[in-house]
This record gives structure tokens, C-alpha cells and sequence, in this order.
């Protein structure tokens, strides 16, 4: 490693992703740019994940291995923030990989912004497509026009994170880096955008997002939306386009909160507490969950159709 100071700190989170990890690692050490550290947050993984991370960190200085019990991502991501050495940060999830460019890449086009933002593959089923079709090479972009609030394909200002204290909410499993970039943006001012994919996001049966637990996904969503309305009133003298950034994101993680629990198995009972968590939040906005509620039905209705008609 050089001997001067860390360019870029990637982290990743571990729990029993025996299958994909090293892949997800080897990608990351084959790498043409070298300035990097790689920490490798093992999680209380319990399939082997925690042998493969030490097997790596002996055999390449770049690595340090923290083993913890088994609290979240958001906690062992909040690990790796504090221990941190490089001047950016990035945040690789251990099912995903990243192409070989990818850090020298970020590296090039960090100058004169505060964050990066780069294109991605979405895999699934053997098939890649790209998360962003924009036209343009490169460009500063609004947020507003962010398709994904996933950490994938960012990088971060270590100095703005540790300065402003910016940790992941160790409460949410779900939209925990939602809310993360969320309060990035507020303490910066441009985010460039590369057109490039750099990032290879997999969606496999063990992904987060597979989760066939509609209401505990749904109860995470309306404490993020929650969360992002106390972090729009906490600061006086956030910019109009910011603030409504923040609404904007307060009702789109309602509304997918919603959309993802009508999209599994549900009963009354189950129902019935939906709305009382809800109510716990937003009891003067009720009628706004059940708008949600209908437009949702007969949105997971109508692709149910469509995808039917296609087979």
C-alpha cells in the first residue's frame, strides 16, 4: 500500500454470504487502482463468511477484518465508517461485485465535488441492465432525478461524514441508506454523475429485497419516512430544492412501504396493525393511507395481469 495517506476506504458488510464473497472480494483487490483499504465488517456471520475474510486479510495488507455479533448491516457499515483511514468512502454490498476500473474511476472524477455518483448493472437471472440510460457522458445532477437511493455506485467525502457525524440508523433494516444519503446531501452541494457503470448489483433469493415479509418491510418504511420528516424540520436554513427533496422522499418510502406489503400474503390481523403503526406517525394523515392503500391495489393488480398475459 502506499505509504502516504488512503485514498479511498471501501466497505463491506458480511453475513453468511459464503456463496458470493469472493468474488465480491477478488473483484476489489484486482483493481487497477491500488490506493485503496478494504474493511470487511463480518457481521456474526455462522456459514464459513468470517474464514474467507480472514484468509484474505493474511494475505493482503490492504484488508482489516472486524468480527462482531450479529446486529445489522446498518451497524456493521457504522463500524467500518469509524475506522475509516482514506479520504472517500464506498460501500460494496458482499453478494455484489464491482468491474475493474471501478475505483480508479470514482478516483478520477472526485475532484471539485463533493460525492460521485457512477452507472450500475442490475443482474438478475443472468440478464444485465443498466440502472441509468441518461444520454449524457457526465454532468452534476439533482438528486431529485436519482432513480435508486441504494448505496451502490457512490462515493463519498470521507471529511463531510465523520465531520457532520453521518451514521446509518441502526433501527432500519430497510431504506437505512435512503435515509444515509439523504443526510449526506444535506451538508453537500454537487453530486457528479458518470455514465459509466462501475457496479454490479446481483438480485438473487437472498437478497434484502426478496424478503416476503410485507409488514415488517412496510413498518421499516413508514419509520424511514419518518425519519426523513425530523431531518427536513432540523434544519432551518436548508435550501428550498433540498427540503423538497426530503418531502419527496417521505412520500415515495410511505408509498413503497405500502406497495410492498399489499405485494405479499396478508391478513386482516396483519392489516389492522399496518395502519395502527402507521398511526403511530402520521395519525393526522390517514386519509392519505388509504389513497395509498387503492392506488397500490390496483397497481400490483394490473402488472399481476399484464405479466400474466405475457406468459
Amino acid at each position: 500500500m502506499n505509504s502516504g495517506k488512503i485514498d479511498i476506504t471501501v466497505i463491506v458488510p458480511v453475513y453468511n454470504a459464503i456463496h458470493y464473497l469472493q468474488k465480491c472480494i477478488d473483484s476489489i483487490l484486482d483493481q487497477s487502482f491500488i490506493n485503496f483499504e478494504l474493511l470487511l465488517i463480518n457481521d456474526g456471520s455462522t456459514d464459513g463468511s468470517d474464514l474467507i475474510c480472514n484468509f484474505y486479510s493474511e494475505r493482503d495488507t490492504r484488508i482489516r477484518v472486524f468480527h462482531k455479533k450479529n446486529e445489522g448491516v446498518s451497524s456493521a457499515r457504522n463500524i467500518g465508517i469509524i475506522n475509516a483511514k482514506g479520504k472517500w468512502i464506498s460501500f460494496i454490498d458482499a453478494d455484489d461485485y464491482i468491474l475493474p476500473n471501478a475505483l480508479l474511476t470514482f478516483f478520477e472524477n472526485s475532484y471539485d465535488t463533493d460525492w460521485v455518483l457512477a452507472n450500475s448493472y442490475r443482474l438478475e437471472e443472468n440478464r444485465k441492465n443498466l440502472i441509468y440510460s441518461w444520454k449524457d457522458k457526465d454532468f452534476i445532477v439533482d438528486l431529485l432525478k436519482i432513480k435508486h437511493f441504494a448505496l451502490w455506485g457512490y462515493l463519498f467525502n470521507a471529511s463531510i461524514i465523520k465531520a457532520k457525524k453521518i451514521l446509518f440508523n441502526e433501527n432500519l433494516a430497510y431504506s437505512e441508506d435512503r435515509l444515509f444519503i439523504l443526510q449526506y446531501a444535506i451538508f453537500s452541494n454537487s453530486l457528479f454523475f458518470l455514465a459509466e457503470p462501475i457496479y454490479v448489483y446481483r438480485i438473487h433469493n437472498n437478497s434484502v429485497c426478496k424478503s416476503n415479509n410485507g409488514l415488517k418491510k412496510a413498518k421499516h418504511q413508514f419509520y424511514a419516512a419518518n425519519q426523513i420528516s425530523l431531518l427536513a424540520n432540523s434544519y432551518k436554513n436548508l435550501s428550498k430544492n433540498k427540503y423538497n427533496i426530503l418531502l419527496k422522499e417521505k412520500r415515495n418510502i410511505l408509498n413503497l412501504g405500502i406497495y410492498q406489503f399489499l405485494e405479499q400474503p396478508y391478513t386482516f390481523s396483519t392489516f389492522q396493525k399496518l395502519k395502527n403503526y402507521y398511526i403511530r406517525f402520521y395519525n393526522s394523515h390517514i386519509l392519505l393511507f388509504y389513497f395509498l392503500l387503492v392506488y397500490n391495489f390496483f397497481k400490483i393488480k394490473r402488472r399481476r395481469i399484464i405479466k400474466f398475459r405475457k406468459y
